[in-house]
């Protein structure tokens, strides 16, 4: 009994390796079902999960996780499923893996046309990111009183608008990131007015040049901050210019926020700070902090206090244990933008 399954075993591996020594067949068959496959730069096959009904028993609008390595086995990580390619299309097409083998060679599955997808680690954002950074050049020094009054309402000043390099053009805030030489390397422009006038501004300017667009469209349309094309803010940590321009100061505790104008503020207040722009600490700006701020240092996370905020919180604090002897979360009853320093501090020491 051992011996058959023994070859049966030894078959099955053999037909896997079979299937896997030609990726384009899975990356067609992943394509007709919809699952948008690409290969990664390290061979693996990445896509929707094609089987996540089977095996997690419910569709998911988060059921995108799943890879497939280049000898066939597969990983959902939504689902926490372990398989291989022909058990998986197993489940999908309700028949046995002899006629998965055997469907897997039908044309269909040959000759579909296969989606261009170029690895990143191959994509040249240069010229993207200069063209990009133009509109930083010839956005306007000179700053409206519309643009001062969205800063003012959380406190933010012209002259820490100034200091900071902050630009503007028509109804966007241009916001720079620096590099550690003092050069811009991106920038996140932001709206200035409420999303109720840009979606009425801007659907009578396109009603003139198309009267079926409709308001909802404008509204779908609509974000509220903009990073330049080419420029990966999630490598880069926000506020790391001005401590850096402070830099022959020690630095005991540092804060980490969610939003540009929340760092903008508690900067200003003379709070050590970084924005991380949004609730995940991503892997360049670990790195970042690792680079930047020794053990001893201080880390304070202090993200929104909605449920977004609460839970990003706890998996960062996670993430900077290992590293940081004291880590602390601070839960606020509202944005740290709101706060002046007096405020801030006394909550921190709470």
């Amino acid at each position: 009994m051992r011996l058959i399954n023994l070859a049966k075993r030894v078959d099955y591996d053999e037909s896997l390796s079979n299937i896997m020594s030609q990726p384009n067949t899975i990356i067609n068959v992943l394509t007709v079902l919809g699952c948008k496959p690409k290969i990664k730069p390290n061979g693996w096959i990445e896509a929707r999960c094609p089987d996540h009904v089977y095996h997690a028993g419910h569709q998911s609008s988060h059921y995108d996780k799943w890879n497939c390595s280049p000898q066939g086995f597969t990983k959902c990580f939504t689902g926490n499923c372990t398989s291989n390619i022909i058990k998986t299309l197993e489940h999908v097409w309700n028949i046995s893996y002899s006629e998965v083998i055997e469907r897997l060679k039908h044309d269909d599955y040959v000759k579909v046309e296969l989606p261009v997808v170029k690895s990143e680690k191959h994509v040249d954002n240069t010229v993207i990111l200069s063209e990009s950074l133009e509109a930083y050049n010839k956005a306007s020094d000179i700053l409206t009183p519309s643009c001062l009054s969205y800063f003012d309402k959380d406190g933010i000043t012209e002259d820490t608008l100034k200091f900071l390099g902050v630009k503007q053009h028509g109804d966007r805030a241009y916001i720079p990131f620096y590099n550690e030489d003092s050069t811009i390397c991106g920038y996140v422009a932001v709206y200035t007015k409420s999303k109720e006038e840009y979606v009425e501004s801007t659907y009578q300017k396109m009603r003139k040049i198309d009267n079926s667009i409709s308001r909802e469209s404008i509204e779908n349309s609509f974000k509220k901050a903009l990073y330049a094309r080419g420029f990966k803010a999630s490598e880069h940590l926000y506020g790391m210019y001005v401590l850096n321009f402070n830099r022959n100061r020690d630095i005991k505790r540092l804060v980490i926020v969610e939003g540009e104008r929340d760092a903008m503020k508690l900067l200003q207040e003379g709070i050590d700070c970084v924005s991380i722009h949004g609730t995940s600490l991503k892997e360049g700006q670990l790195n970042q902090l690792l680079q930047h701020f020794p053990i001893d240092v201080e880390m304070i996370v202090a993200l929104d206090g909605d449920e977004a905020g609460k839970q990003g919180a706890s998996i960062i604090e996670e993430k900077l244990n290992p590293y940081y002897t004291r880590v602390k979360v601070l839960h606020l009853h509202q944005d740290p933008k709101k706060f002046n320093g007096e405020e801030f501090n006394k909550a921190i020491n709470k």
